[in-house]
């Protein structure tokens, strides 16, 4: 790989990941309709987060022990 397109696609690397996400949402938009695309979506970011969750050594508790602990 040439060295000038590596350093090309490292300095516009945002704007490659968001146009393939808007080619991603527009086609499945056209594909299946809004709504099930919203849904999609929703099922995607939730798996993310449950990704995320599972990575980092899922927190004791939950959101009212960790609100408790933040006002004591």
């Amino acid at each position: 790989m040439n060295q000038n397109f590596l350093i090309f696609l490292l300095r516009n690397f945002w704007r490659i990941a968001f146009g393939a996400l808007g080619l991603a949402f527009g086609l499945s938009w056209a594909i299946f309709g809004l709504i099930r695309t919203l849904f999609i979506l929703m099922l995607g970011l939730l798996g993310f987060y449950i990704g995320k969750w599972m990575d980092e050594g899922r927190p004791d508790g939950g959101l009212i022990r960790f609100l408790m602990r933040y006002f004591d």
